[in-house]
């Protein structure tokens, strides 16, 4: 069985921050305050996306205060909205391949239920794994410090003979299954623009068995 993290692993975490900046600069936009492609070159300016909201909403509130704009507005809706990703080829492929293989998928990923929902439905990760070997941490009330979550993948598929977690942070993807004789294997970010950059200065226990350049490497 192979069970994967979602953001920075299965997407890039960035398309989902990119999507909602959209959606905020659009509204702005709607509303007159600031045009949509000024109000998006402010955001994608921010070094991080707490500082990117903040910014914007400096300058809406200088343009046209109390017009509800705040940043609590941003992040929530940076949080609640209908994300506008799609897996890219090449990971659809593979997703496709290891089901064609008779391998069970399975996915741990952390975060709000609302929020990683609406990812997984936007990616349309249904469609290779089964709701039940879906854990969101909000969900389930622990996320992957925990060996809580690892536990339930392996009592939920029990005929399983080895299981394999695919992550890309080294500090918290991997201390779990490795505890558990999983097989841990790191998605290297290639390109630099994960999330949470990727550190091997960690005690052995946090490190991945393998690495990997792209998910194609998993055929």
């Amino acid at each position: 069985m192979t069970v994967f993290d979602l953001d920075d692993t299965l997407f890039k975490e960035r398309d989902f921050v990119t999507s909602s900046f959209r959606v905020i600069a659009r509204e702005a936009d709607r509303r007159g305050i600031i045009s949509y492609e000024k109000a998006l070159a402010i955001l994608c300016a921010g070094r991080d996306g707490g500082m990117a909201f903040s910014s914007l909403a400096e300058e809406v509130a200088a343009r046209a205060p109390g017009c509800g704009l705040t940043e609590e507005w941003m992040v929530n809706t940076y949080r609640t909205h209908t994300p506008d990703i799609k897996l890219d080829d090449a990971t659809e492929s593979v997703l496709a391949a290891l089901r064609e293989r008779g391998e069970t998928l399975g996915l741990i990923t952390d975060g709000r239920s609302n929020t990683q929902r609406a990812k997984i439905k936007a990616l349309g990760l249904e469609r290779f794994i089964e709701p039940r070997n879906i854990l969101v941490s909000g969900e389930t009330g622990f996320d992957k410090t925990h060996r809580e979550p690892f536990d339930m993948i392996m009592m939920r598929n029990p005929a399983e003979r080895r299981y394999v977690y695919v992550g890309d942070n080294s500090a918290k993807d991997f201390i779990w299954p490795n505890k558990l004789g999983w097989l841990t294997v790191q998605l290297d970010d290639a390109d630099g623009v994960n999330i949470h950059p990727q550190s091997s200065d960690r005690p052995a226990a946090f490190l991945p068995q393998r690495h990997i350049g792209s998910l194609s490497q998993l055929l």
